[in-house]
Protein backbone atom coordinates (compact mmCIF):
# COMPACT_ATOMS: atom_id res chain seq x y z
CA UNK A 1 0.00 0.00 0.00
CA UNK A 2 1.38 3.51 -1.09
CA UNK A 3 2.09 5.62 1.89
CA UNK A 4 0.14 8.60 2.89
CA UNK A 5 0.60 11.73 1.30
CA UNK A 6 2.18 14.03 3.94
CA UNK A 7 -0.35 16.60 3.57
CA UNK A 8 -3.35 13.98 4.06
CA UNK A 9 -1.47 12.78 7.29
CA UNK A 10 -3.18 13.78 10.59
CA UNK A 11 -1.13 16.60 12.19
CA UNK A 12 0.10 16.31 15.79
CA UNK A 13 -2.34 18.16 17.77
CA UNK A 14 -1.43 21.14 19.88
CA UNK A 15 -1.55 21.08 23.48
CA UNK A 16 -3.93 23.13 25.94
CA UNK A 17 -1.55 24.55 27.53
CA UNK A 18 0.54 25.60 24.11
CA UNK A 19 -2.58 27.30 22.64
CA UNK A 20 -3.04 29.04 25.63
CA UNK A 21 0.44 30.38 25.74
CA UNK A 22 0.46 31.29 22.00
CA UNK A 23 -2.94 33.27 22.60
CA UNK A 24 -1.15 35.13 25.96
CA UNK A 25 1.67 35.93 23.84
CA UNK A 26 -0.50 38.16 21.46
CA UNK A 27 -1.96 40.00 24.61
CA UNK A 28 -0.64 42.97 25.18
CA UNK A 29 0.57 43.37 28.54
CA UNK A 30 -2.04 44.96 30.18
CA UNK A 31 -4.43 42.23 28.48
CA UNK A 32 -2.14 39.85 29.46
CA UNK A 33 -1.96 40.67 33.32
CA UNK A 34 -5.96 40.77 33.51
CA UNK A 35 -5.68 37.36 31.82
CA UNK A 36 -3.43 35.89 34.97
CA UNK A 37 -5.25 37.47 37.36
CA UNK A 38 -8.53 36.13 36.23
CA UNK A 39 -6.88 32.59 36.20
CA UNK A 40 -5.05 33.21 39.65
CA UNK A 41 -8.51 33.60 41.27
CA UNK A 42 -10.25 31.03 38.99
CA UNK A 43 -7.81 28.90 40.33
CA UNK A 44 -8.08 30.02 44.64
CA UNK A 45 -12.03 29.58 44.48
CA UNK A 46 -11.70 26.20 43.57
CA UNK A 47 -9.49 25.40 46.86
CA UNK A 48 -10.17 24.90 50.28
CA UNK A 49 -9.08 27.47 52.83
CA UNK A 50 -5.96 25.37 53.46
CA UNK A 51 -4.91 24.60 50.08
CA UNK A 52 -5.64 28.31 49.71
CA UNK A 53 -3.09 29.26 51.90
CA UNK A 54 -0.33 26.53 51.15
CA UNK A 55 -0.52 27.79 47.36
CA UNK A 56 -0.41 31.22 48.25
CA UNK A 57 2.97 30.82 50.57
CA UNK A 58 4.05 29.02 47.27
CA UNK A 59 3.07 31.78 45.01
CA UNK A 60 4.51 34.33 47.04
CA UNK A 61 7.70 32.16 48.64
CA UNK A 62 10.43 34.30 47.20
CA UNK A 63 8.92 37.26 47.94
CA UNK A 64 8.02 36.54 51.62
CA UNK A 65 11.84 35.36 52.02
CA UNK A 66 13.17 38.50 50.35
CA UNK A 67 10.86 40.87 52.39
CA UNK A 68 11.74 38.74 56.03
CA UNK A 69 15.54 39.09 54.94
CA UNK A 70 15.40 42.71 54.02
CA UNK A 71 12.97 43.25 57.58
CA UNK A 72 15.89 41.12 59.91
CA UNK A 73 19.24 43.46 58.28
CA UNK A 74 17.06 46.26 58.52
CA UNK A 75 15.77 45.48 62.31
CA UNK A 76 19.72 44.60 63.37
CA UNK A 77 21.16 47.59 61.26
CA UNK A 78 18.66 49.93 63.48
CA UNK A 79 19.91 48.68 66.63
CA UNK A 80 23.33 48.32 65.68
CA UNK A 81 23.13 52.07 65.00
CA UNK A 82 20.71 52.99 67.97
CA UNK A 83 23.08 50.69 70.40
CA UNK A 84 26.19 52.90 69.13
CA UNK A 85 24.92 56.16 69.37
CA UNK A 86 23.53 56.37 72.73
CA UNK A 87 24.53 58.90 75.12
CA UNK A 88 27.50 57.61 77.63
CA UNK A 89 27.63 56.50 81.19
CA UNK A 90 31.27 56.49 80.95
CA UNK A 91 33.96 55.54 79.19
CA UNK A 92 36.60 53.74 81.21
CA UNK A 93 39.40 52.19 80.95
CA UNK A 94 40.86 49.68 83.55
CA UNK A 95 44.34 48.23 83.79
CA UNK A 96 46.00 45.75 85.30
CA UNK A 97 43.13 43.67 87.33
CA UNK A 98 44.95 40.91 88.62
CA UNK A 99 42.28 38.37 87.65
CA UNK A 100 40.37 40.37 84.75
CA UNK A 101 37.58 37.89 84.94
CA UNK A 102 36.62 39.25 88.22
CA UNK A 103 36.25 43.22 87.53
CA UNK A 104 33.15 43.98 88.38
CA UNK A 105 31.57 47.12 85.78
CA UNK A 106 28.57 47.50 88.62
CA UNK A 107 29.58 50.58 90.36
CA UNK A 108 28.97 52.33 86.95
CA UNK A 109 25.64 51.17 86.89
CA UNK A 110 25.14 52.35 90.48
CA UNK A 111 26.65 56.04 89.52
CA UNK A 112 24.36 55.87 86.58
CA UNK A 113 21.03 55.01 88.09
CA UNK A 114 22.24 57.54 91.08
CA UNK A 115 22.44 60.47 88.40
CA UNK A 116 19.27 58.92 86.34
CA UNK A 117 20.86 58.15 83.32
CA UNK A 118 20.87 54.21 83.39
CA UNK A 119 18.15 54.30 80.92
CA UNK A 120 19.10 54.96 76.89
CA UNK A 121 22.41 55.05 77.87
CA UNK A 122 25.61 52.65 76.81
CA UNK A 123 28.84 51.90 79.13
CA UNK A 124 32.24 51.50 77.85
CA UNK A 125 34.20 49.47 80.02
CA UNK A 126 37.64 47.81 78.72
CA UNK A 127 40.14 46.24 80.45
CA UNK A 128 43.98 46.47 79.74
CA UNK A 129 46.65 44.09 81.50
CA UNK A 130 50.34 44.09 81.71
CA UNK A 131 50.80 47.88 81.61
CA UNK A 132 53.75 48.91 82.94
CA UNK A 133 57.31 49.81 81.87
CA UNK A 134 58.36 46.46 83.46
CA UNK A 135 56.40 44.30 81.06
CA UNK A 136 57.31 46.67 77.93
CA UNK A 137 61.14 46.16 79.01
CA UNK A 138 60.74 42.77 79.34
CA UNK A 139 59.29 42.65 75.52
CA UNK A 140 56.02 40.71 76.33
CA UNK A 141 53.97 40.59 73.63
CA UNK A 142 50.91 40.67 75.41
CA UNK A 143 51.92 43.59 77.39
CA UNK A 144 53.13 45.73 74.39
CA UNK A 145 49.68 44.76 72.57
CA UNK A 146 48.10 46.19 75.06
CA UNK A 147 49.69 49.41 76.03
CA UNK A 148 49.37 49.77 72.08
CA UNK A 149 46.09 49.43 72.00
CA UNK A 150 45.64 52.03 74.76
CA UNK A 151 47.45 54.28 73.37
CA UNK A 152 45.56 54.04 69.91
CA UNK A 153 41.54 54.58 71.65
CA UNK A 154 43.41 57.36 73.34
CA UNK A 155 44.41 58.98 70.91
CA UNK A 156 40.40 61.02 69.91
CA UNK A 157 39.85 61.35 73.83
CA UNK A 158 38.12 58.29 73.53
CA UNK A 159 38.16 57.40 77.33
CA UNK A 160 36.93 59.44 80.24
CA UNK A 161 38.63 58.04 83.23
CA UNK A 162 41.13 55.46 83.32
CA UNK A 163 41.36 53.11 86.88
CA UNK A 164 44.69 51.68 87.29
CA UNK A 165 47.44 50.89 90.21
CA UNK A 166 50.88 52.76 90.65
CA UNK A 167 52.63 51.19 88.16
CA UNK A 168 49.68 51.59 85.54
CA UNK A 169 49.92 55.20 86.28
CA UNK A 170 53.67 56.14 85.62
CA UNK A 171 53.62 54.21 82.29
CA UNK A 172 50.85 56.09 81.09
CA UNK A 173 52.32 59.06 82.24
CA UNK A 174 54.97 58.28 80.35
CA UNK A 175 53.10 57.58 77.00
CA UNK A 176 51.15 60.92 77.63
CA UNK A 177 48.12 59.32 77.93
CA UNK A 178 46.16 60.65 80.53
CA UNK A 179 45.80 64.81 81.27
CA UNK A 180 46.44 66.95 84.54
CA UNK A 181 44.13 67.03 87.02
CA UNK A 182 44.11 71.32 86.81
CA UNK A 183 43.35 71.09 83.05
CA UNK A 184 40.28 69.12 83.77
CA UNK A 185 38.96 69.29 86.85
CA UNK A 186 35.77 71.89 87.79
CA UNK A 187 36.89 74.18 90.50
CA UNK A 188 34.99 72.15 93.18
CA UNK A 189 36.57 69.01 92.59
CA UNK A 190 39.72 70.17 92.25
CA UNK A 191 40.40 71.77 95.26
CA UNK A 192 38.12 69.70 97.47
CA UNK A 193 40.27 66.62 96.02
CA UNK A 194 43.63 67.80 96.51
CA UNK A 195 44.73 66.01 99.24
CA UNK A 196 44.12 62.31 97.42
CA UNK A 197 46.46 63.60 93.86
CA UNK A 198 49.31 61.73 93.18
CA UNK A 199 51.95 63.94 91.37
CA UNK A 200 54.31 62.31 88.78
CA UNK A 201 57.04 64.10 86.44
CA UNK A 202 56.60 65.50 83.25
CA UNK A 203 58.52 63.39 81.18
CA UNK A 204 58.41 65.03 77.94
CA UNK A 205 60.38 67.87 79.41
CA UNK A 206 63.93 67.51 77.75
CA UNK A 207 66.25 67.42 80.65
CA UNK A 208 65.35 63.74 81.65
CA UNK A 209 62.86 63.32 78.12
CA UNK A 210 65.56 60.77 77.31
CA UNK A 211 66.51 58.95 80.83
CA UNK A 212 62.40 58.40 81.19
CA UNK A 213 62.39 56.66 77.69
CA UNK A 214 65.48 54.10 79.08
CA UNK A 215 64.06 53.64 82.44
CA UNK A 216 63.52 49.97 83.20
CA UNK A 217 61.52 50.33 86.22
CA UNK A 218 58.77 52.78 87.61
CA UNK A 219 60.82 53.08 90.87
CA UNK A 220 63.80 54.34 88.22
CA UNK A 221 60.73 56.93 86.54
CA UNK A 222 59.69 58.19 89.94
CA UNK A 223 63.25 59.19 90.72
CA UNK A 224 63.60 61.69 87.21
CA UNK A 225 61.72 65.25 87.81
CA UNK A 226 60.49 66.99 90.05
CA UNK A 227 57.17 64.90 90.90
CA UNK A 228 54.83 68.10 90.82
CA UNK A 229 52.03 67.29 87.91
CA UNK A 230 49.03 66.44 89.12
CA UNK A 231 48.08 63.21 87.13
CA UNK A 232 45.64 60.84 89.28
CA UNK A 233 43.33 60.73 91.87
CA UNK A 234 43.48 58.15 95.14
CA UNK A 235 40.19 56.11 95.34
CA UNK A 236 41.60 53.44 97.02
CA UNK A 237 38.98 53.82 100.40
CA UNK A 238 36.28 54.35 98.33
CA UNK A 239 33.12 52.36 97.51
CA UNK A 240 32.93 52.46 94.17
CA UNK A 241 36.88 51.70 94.01
CA UNK A 242 36.08 48.34 95.74
CA UNK A 243 33.30 47.51 94.18
CA UNK A 244 35.13 47.34 90.71
CA UNK A 245 37.14 44.50 92.38
CA UNK A 246 39.86 45.42 90.87
CA UNK A 247 42.78 42.70 92.87
CA UNK A 248 45.30 45.55 93.99
CA UNK A 249 44.91 47.98 96.87
CA UNK A 250 45.91 51.31 95.85
CA UNK A 251 43.44 52.05 93.17
CA UNK A 252 43.73 55.61 90.96
CA UNK A 253 41.49 57.57 89.13
CA UNK A 254 42.94 59.41 85.59
CA UNK A 255 41.60 61.63 83.31
CA UNK A 256 42.16 60.54 79.69
CA UNK A 257 40.00 62.94 77.74
CA UNK A 258 39.63 66.83 77.45
CA UNK A 259 37.10 67.44 75.45
CA UNK A 260 33.96 69.33 77.31
CA UNK A 261 31.89 65.96 77.14
CA UNK A 262 34.56 63.96 78.59
CA UNK A 263 34.75 66.25 81.73
CA UNK A 264 31.32 66.86 82.24
CA UNK A 265 31.19 62.95 82.83
CA UNK A 266 34.16 62.69 84.92
CA UNK A 267 33.42 65.57 87.05
CA UNK A 268 30.37 64.08 87.49
CA UNK A 269 31.35 60.65 88.65
CA UNK A 270 33.92 62.32 90.91
CA UNK A 271 30.76 63.95 92.80
CA UNK A 272 29.44 60.89 92.90
CA UNK A 273 32.52 59.08 94.14
CA UNK A 274 32.96 61.40 97.13
CA UNK A 275 29.37 62.11 98.12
Amino acid sequence: MREMLDEFKEKPKVSEEAEDRLETALLTKKERRAKNKAKFKERLAEMSGMEKFKYLVEYYKWYLIITAGLLLFLGSLSYVIYKNTRPLIISAAILNPVDPTEVNDKPFFDFAEANGIKKGHQLVSDIYSQVTIEEQVNRHSDSTSHANALTMQSTDDYYDIIITDQRGMEYITLLCVIYTLDSTLDEDNYNSLRDRFYYSSDYTEPSIATKALDSTTTDALRKLGPQNIPVGIDISDTAFAKGLNVGYEKIYLCVAGGKSENRKRVNMLLKYIFK
